[in-house]
């Protein structure tokens, strides 16, 4: 019996369906069927106990690509690339598209075509089958790459789909500027039953159950896939920081927001009303991200959809932007900025620690502010694992600690493996030398960070969290392009003895008193920027995936009795 199997027998699920669709309702897809705002989130049934009571790990979803192989929605569009122009001749050309507020196509220029990619360089990672695609208005669509045209009438196509040829391409070929294409749906093969909300079969005659439903029919409701579902059942926190783009965000003012109306969610990133759908379907704590130029008026109404969505006995943790102390990103210049212009302190990296604290709690005072208390929040400081004396300064600015709930951190191990001082040495090292020098240096170095930020959390009376963390194998600075390191931690991440260095690194993290564990991320291929996902795939066997299982085992050895 595998892991998950093993977990569905072990966590009873009655009622499960039946709460799926009353959250799911709460969202529907796009154009009419948006969802309003006004709607309130449904209680907990107090029947069902679910997959992830007592689970002490979380998990970052992957970014919403159409390279991602966490195929997240029955409606795949929602994942499809950004509109590209082109004609016949030539896949891309330099003319704009004529897009409405939502980001659909409303006229073409002579010749020119609208091209969108869907599983792009996802080589058998996702389904085989018939794809449905529905549309309103009038014109003609086209398809390459992988799918092909087998039937077609007014306002549906259905594309069969060789997902061993990767990925494939929708384009507008014609559209009327009077009634022109748009709420474009790409509905995946296959269906589901309400008595296996977490399993998926490619027709009635496969499915075992008497109640099977085709995905064509169940979509408005049943916003997420079951195979997406079923990766995510054990997790008690689901953070959306990738969900939210909260990297370098623009977003500023409401009327930026990503909504569900959207032609799509890989640009300006996924609703607020679907990461509540999603949160609600598994009954699991939401954390959000929040832009770091947002206006008090954003973040109002961003709570206030929080407040109304999210279902009471579940917690939303609120954190401003994501690592704004890494200046990678441009919300740690916006902070640094910011904080030397308002001379909270004359060092400029103290500095934007302290605006870090400063903006985290006004926006911690309007969440509270709109919930009417605190008691459905954890208020959320977020600073460097190794840059405790920052982190100091940060939940001690303005006495924020005591506006807080939270000291979160990022305890990667093997971060150092892929400096680009470094690589020379590392690509000489066998595998054993690999997992030897982690065991050695790598986890007793993350150990004391560990030790420094739980006394830190102590004395200030927060809890301390992870909201990211796991391994960290990855070339950068120009060492990514270096394909013998790329080789050497691609074998690393597959090796059986990764789920044992989980299981120390998550066993230290316990004994050191760390709280919710939010591992870096749930589901993304290795590429030479990273190893990120404890699967590669939605269909991965836990056997083969060590850092899965290990996750997995912790959860199960580590249940705490339900808040």
């Amino acid at each position: 019996m595998t892991i998950l199997a093993r977990h569905a027998a072990a966590r009873p699920f009655r009622g499960l369906w039946t709460t799926l669709l009353a959250v799911v309702l709460l969202c529907g897809i796009s154009g009419a069927d948006a969802p309003s705002t006004s709607q309130t989130a449904p209680k907990a049934a107090s029947g069902p106990r679910y997959a992830n009571d007592g689970s002490v790990v979380g998990t970052n979803l992957s970014p919403i690509s159409d390279w991602s192989p966490e195929w997240a929605f029955l409606d795949c569009f929602k994942t499809s690339r950004a509109w590209i122009s082109g004609t016949v001749e030539s896949f891309q050309d330099s003319r704009a598209l004529a897009l409405d507020a939502h980001g659909w196509v409303t006229s073409l220029l002579p010749g020119q075509c609208a091209k969108t990619l869907l599983f792009w360089a996802q080589e058998g990672s996702y389904p085989n089958g018939d794809y449905v695609v529905l549309y309103d208005g009038a014109g003609t669509l086209g398809y390459q790459g992988a799918a092909a045209k087998v039937s077609g009438t007014a306002g549906r196509d259905v594309v069969r789909v060789d997902a061993s040829k990767g990925g494939w391409q929708l384009w507008i070929t014609e559209t009327d500027p009077a009634n022109y294409l748009r709420n474009i749906r790409v509905i995946m093969p296959g269906g589901g039953s309400s008595k296996d909300p977490f399993s998926w079969w490619p027709d009635a005659t496969s499915c075992p159950h008497a109640d099977f439903e085709p995905f064509e029919k169940t979509y408005r409701t049943l916003l997420f896939h079951p195979a997406f579902l079923k990766t995510l059942r054990n997790y008690k926190v689901l953070r959306f920081m990738d969900w939210m783009s909260a990297n370098n965000s623009t977003q500023q003012h409401w009327e930026e927001r990503p909504t569900t109306g959207d032609a799509r969610w890989t640009e300006k990133g996924v609703p607020v009303e679907v990461m509540c759908a999603l949160a609600g379907t598994l009954h699991a704590d939401p954390w959000f991200c929040l832009p770091h130029l947002a206006t008090d008026d954003y973040l109002r109404r961003f709570a206030t959809v929080v407040r109304d969505r999210l279902a009471p006995d579940l917690h939303a943790y609120i954190e401003y932007s994501n690592e704004v102390w890494n200046g990678s990103f441009e919300q740690a210049a916006y902070a640094r900025q910011q904080g030397m212009a308002l001379k909270l302190d004359a060092a400029p990296r103290t500095a934007q620690a302290c605006y870090t604290a400063r903006r985290s709690v006004q926006m911690f005072g309007i969440f509270s502010e709109v919930f009417g208390g605190t008691q459905r929040l954890k208020r959320v400081l977020a600073t460097q694992a190794a840059g405790w004396i920052l982190g100091e300064a940060e939940i001690t600015h303005m006495k924020a600690f005591q506006q807080a709930d939270v000291l979160a951190i990022a305890p990667y191990i093997g971060i150092d493996f892929g400096n680009p001082e470094n690589q020379a040495a590392t690509q000489r090292m066998t595998v054993d030398d690999l997992f030897s020098a982690i065991n050695t240096n790598s986890l007793p170095e993350v150990c004391a960070w560990m030790d420094t930020n739980a006394a830190l959390s102590r004395k200030y009376g927060l809890a301390l969290a992870a909201y990211e963390g796991g391994q960290s194998l990855v070339g950068h600075g120009g060492a990514e392009n270096n394909e013998a390191l790329s080789a050497l931690f691609d074998k690393a991440n597959r090796d059986p003895r990764m789920r044992q260095v989980y299981a120390d690194y998550l066993n230290a993290w316990k004994a050191r008193g760390g709280g919710i564990f939010v591992h870096y991320l749930n589901c993304l291929n290795y590429t030479k920027w990273g190893r990120w996902g404890s699967l590669e795939t939605m269909t991965q066997a836990p056997e083969q995936a060590p850092k899965y299982s290990a996750i997995q085992d912790h959860i199960e050895r580590n249940r705490r009795s339900p808040e």
